[in-house]
């Protein structure tokens, strides 16, 4: 069987842990500048309904990462806990931080084969190389239909949303014999050879 981008897509697997370090990162440091920033109930309560950055990111994340540590060691002691809208979350949810980053990097995997997908066609003879893989970075291989050899060269890149959620970006610099074209140029070629 010729190895394909859908057939070597198991590959990028290797990318999730980078994945999920950045995102237990960033929504960790964000969740703590939460809680340093409204140590209270009422503050934090406010910034549900608030249109700022700070608000944007307490929606996308504190509801579902945050906690109180009373209830947790109550919790943990089995003992029935009282949850009051009263108290003010103080700390970080970290393995509810981490179960979410796999779920993130499965889905950014999932995001970046398809695009690769597109980008690429239906390349054959493919090869991934994580040789030089540091957690960004990984070298692809092929040849098109018209037998000419491809090498793009694939970066990752950690962005966000205007409302403050991450992902990621995947630029790639794509070789053709050698030849740097871009990607409009790469999709023309690819299309007269098919």
């Amino acid at each position: 069987m010729t190895a394909t981008i859908a057939t070597v897509s198991s590959e990028f697997a290797k990318f999730a842990p980078a994945l999920e370090a950045d995102f237990v990162q960033y929504v960790t440091k964000g969740l703590e500048r939460i809680l340093e920033k409204y140590p209270t109930g009422p503050e934090q309560r406010k910034l549900s309904s608030s249109w700022g950055p700070d608000g944007a990111f307490y929606r996308a994340f504190g509801h579902r990462h945050l906690t109180v540590k009373a209830w947790r060691e109550a919790a943990a002691a089995g003992e029935y806990v009282v949850r009051s809208a009263r108290d003010a979350y103080d700390m970080v949810d970290v393995e509810s931080v981490e179960k979410a980053s796999k779920s993130y990097a499965k889905d950014q995997i999932a995001k970046f084969v398809m695009k690769l997908n597109r980008k690429l066609g239906e390349l054959v003879n493919v090869e991934v190389d994580f040789a030089d893989f540091n957690g960004y970075n990984c070298e692809i291989r092929g040849e098109a239909a018209d037998g000419k050899k491809v090498r793009v060269e694939q970066n990752r890149i950690l962005n966000f949303s205007k409302n403050g959620n991450p992902f990621h970006q995947w630029p790639a610099r794509i070789y053709v014999d050698g030849k740097k074209v871009s990607e409009a140029a790469f999709k023309k070629m690819v299309g007269a050879a098919a």
